[in-house]
């Protein structure tokens, strides 16, 4: 990776059924993938200066973004990395609730990234709990906030885990350089069901973002893939 870049590798994972749903339309499941996809979770997590998710997702779910078992905590140092990946919560309006589950594990530091006018509630609410930091005024500015998380924390590789808007912001801000997708051999439907991309759709195929299949594993009928973001506007 180059030293000069002012802009973590941004790399986005996540599970989703073959229709392409990352939850139950209840959202009450969202773990349906294998054994074998939850330790690759973790593989990718090994390999991250810091984790970010949407706050909704991590209240939701109950996540609390670390690293997993004691040897994980090794591989993160062999790698020279610290033993437990710093935190990130990506939320617009700022309501997030102290006593979810992620700041029950104080293990690493919790940041979260909000907007101008969402910013004194949220650090009011979470004073002690996580440092929070505004970008944009209505909306969160994540080129802006990545930046931020590059020059304060050298994080080098930023894992982001979803949910589905917080990763079609991502996508939608140019940030993105590889995603990888676990396709479960399962159909959820459900209209309102979280997909791995919501939020605004693009107005047509024109203005898609285009992707580059960089690797594809099939491991008892789960597809793993990984693909690399094409034409990424993204500077040095």
């Amino acid at each position: 990776m180059s030293q000069h870049r002012t802009l973590p590798f941004v790399f986005m994972n996540g599970a989703v059924s073959a229709d392409g749903k990352l939850a139950l339309e209840n959202r009450s499941v969202i773990q349906f993938s294998s054994a074998r996809d939850q330790q690759f979770v973790l593989q990718l997590r090994a390999t991250a200066d810091a984790i970010l998710c949407g706050a909704n997702t991590v209240e939701t779910f109950s996540l609390d973004l670390g690293p997993g078992s004691e040897a994980r905590r090794k591989q993160r140092q062999r790698r020279g990395l610290s033993s437990e990946p710093l935190r990130v919560l990506a939320c617009e309006d700022g309501d997030i609730d102290p006593q979810a589950e992620i700041f029950r594990k104080c293990t690493s530091r919790v940041i979260v990234l909000t907007t101008e006018k969402a910013f004194k509630k949220c650090a009011a609410r979470l004073h002690g709990l996580a440092t929070v930091k505004h970008f944009g005024r209505k909306e969160l500015n994540f080129r802006r906030a990545i930046h931020w998380l590059r020059r304060e924390f050298k994080v080098k590789r930023l894992l982001c885990e979803g949910g589905g808007e917080t990763n079609a912001a991502l996508i939608q801000a140019g940030v993105v350089d590889e995603l990888h997708v676990t396709i479960c051999p399962l159909v959820l439907c459900g209209l309102r069901a979280p997909t791995f991309c919501d939020g605004e759709g693009v107005k047509s195929v024109r203005g898609a973002i285009r992707l580059k299949l960089k690797t594809m594993k099939v491991i008892r009928g789960e597809l793993f893939l990984t693909y690399t973001v094409l034409g990424n506007p993204r500077r040095k």
